[in-house]
């Protein structure tokens, strides 16, 4: 694969989350960054930022924030992560495989 140019110094640095809603584990993990981590990143970030997420599943009950955009699954995710300067895996419950962590290294 060719690599991939440097975003230019105005460009956004772009988190990408992608999963499905209705699964509890993703639904808490992009609740919990976008309640706990955003804010955080918000105050100490050196540059603009966007967190991206590419979800099947309602909405309902997560926080709306500027930094959030919303793409419904099924999208081109090899564009997605190709913007993006790093995946966001949170673990925060349950086991098994990491296929999100697997997908985003590919």
């Amino acid at each position: 694969a060719a690599p991939r140019p440097a975003p230019g110094r105005a460009d956004p640095f772009v988190f990408l989350f992608v999963g499905a809603l209705h699964y509890y584990p993703n639904r808490d993990a992009i609740a919990f960054w976008c309640r706990d981590v955003v804010p955080r990143l918000r105050a100490c970030a050196p540059g603009p930022f966007r967190v991206r997420i590419v979800a099947r599943g309602a909405r309902t009950g997560l926080p709306s924030l500027p930094e959030v955009s919303w793409a419904d699954d099924p999208v081109d995710l090899a564009a997605e992560y190709a913007r993006a300067g790093a995946a966001i895996v949170p673990i925060r419950a349950v086991g098994g495989t990491r296929i999100k962590g697997l997908e985003a290294v590919a």
